[in-house]
């Protein structure tokens, strides 16, 4: 009987296979149309694969395809030795710090002070030296404003070379091989005509020294600093009514010959105009404060108007400004002052406050120069008294 059961399905077997392979080697035919009509055979390849659509790419494109082609490229790095070229505006010659000017590079001698500026990069700028008594003397120039900073400098044979602060520069690069010519390079910030920085003030030694005759400075000022124009040649400069103060020796050395000084300045600094030699006449009426040796040296300074509320005066606020002709001092003054060594051109000093002033300090010179001293009339009599020497008049004598 498992005989039998074995022998009938192993002829079923048998069947199923020869008529799998029977349909398989059949013509294939499209189907009936609506008609009727006669069928229409479409032979088929099977060795050729059916056309797929173009936005459908197959696997041979993915393998032509180099990795990447359907991404944007990338915005390539700027080199950063390139990046430090590219200045993009116009270039001023300033150099700033936030809101503040801190140095002049140009040559005009003309500034008009910009009201805002934007940073436009960085240069690179090459100083060489052919042997080493020009490279030191530089050097030692540079140490007061390097404050013992290390500098890298490039040696002729193609090696770095960091000098410090030291003496021992000059020994030490004479022992080495081919060092020169060697070049120091100084990376430098470049601004340029903007508006992304508003500048506020003028910092100190920003024009020391600086080849200038003329500066005008903007409303948006309100400080100029210490030494901000210290010894430059400096001949006439227009202030902003902003300005809210002036630094020590701001002006100390320039050829200034007049000034307009703004409304809101109330104190004229330490040293402010010393050595203004060429400054003929200052309007203080503004003013009421005048530190020491505000106007020393100012040697052809003639006249000088002072303010009504005026409180202080320093003292050798006016050594030697020996072209003064008349000094008025107001009735508001109240500490004591010197006009030590200004009287050899002084011919009258009219002295209007309600109080005698100590002039033993200055009593020696005002005998042997003053012509005349004018005090409050109801005064006279005490300053005469304790001042016989000197020529007391009543101010009502004017």
């Amino acid at each position: 009987m498992k005989k039998f059961w074995i022998i009938i399905g192993a002829i079923a077997f048998v069947l199923i296979v020869g008529t799998t392979i029977l349909l398989c080697c059949i013509p294939k035919t499209a189907p009936q149309n609506d008609n009727n009509g006669p069928a229409i055979e479409i032979p088929v390849d099977p060795e050729t694969p059916p056309e797929l659509p173009d936005d459908n790419p197959t696997d041979k494109d993915e393998e032509d395809k180099k990795p990447g082609d359907d991404i944007p490229p990338e915005t390539p790095k700027e080199d950063e030795d390139l990046k430090e070229e590219v200045i993009v505006g116009t270039v001023v010659p300033l150099s700033f710090n936030n809101g503040s000017i801190t140095g002049y590079n140009g040559t005009d001698t003309e500034i008009i002070i910009p009201t805002s500026y934007s940073f436009g990069g960085y240069k690179t700028e090459e100083t060489t030296f052919e042997n080493i008594w020009n490279f030191y003397e530089w050097y030692h120039e540079q140490q007061f404003e390097w404050k013992g900073k290390e500098i890298t400098i490039q040696l002729a044979n193609g090696e770095d070379y960091v000098v410090y602060n030291s003496s021992n520069i000059l020994p030490e690069l004479e022992n080495i091989d081919d060092a020169f010519p060697i070049i120091y390079k100084e990376r430098k910030e470049v601004f340029v005509e903007g508006n992304d920085f508003q500048v506020t003030s003028i910092a100190d030694r920003a024009f020391e020294n600086a080849t200038i005759k003329k500066v005008v400075v903007p409303e948006g000022i309100t400080h100029l600093g210490n030494m901000a124009f210290y010894n430059s040649t400096l001949k006439e400069i227009q202030l902003p009514e902003s300005l809210m103060s002036i630094g020590n020796s701001c002006f100390s050395g320039t050829q200034l010959e007049h000034i307009n000084l703004p409304a809101n300045i109330k104190t004229i600094s330490i040293g402010c105009f010393d050595r203004c030699e060429k400054l003929i006449d200052i309007d203080l009426s503004n003013i009421e404060r005048i530190e020491d040796s505000a106007f020393w040296g100012c040697i052809g300074l003639k006249e000088v108007t002072f303010s009504d509320n005026l409180q202080y005066i320093a003292y050798a606020s006016f050594f030697v400004t020996e072209s003064l002709e008349v000094m008025d001092i107001p009735s508001s003054l109240t500490e004591y002052i010197t006009f030590w060594n200004c009287y050899d051109g002084l011919k009258k000093l009219i002295l209007r406050p309600n109080f005698v002033f100590d002039l033993s300090y200055d009593y020696s010179q005002l005998v042997s120069h003053l012509a005349e001293i004018y005090v409050p009339d109801d005064l006279l009599e005490q300053y005469k008294e304790q001042y016989p020497e000197l020529n007391i008049l009543a101010i009502s004598e004017l």
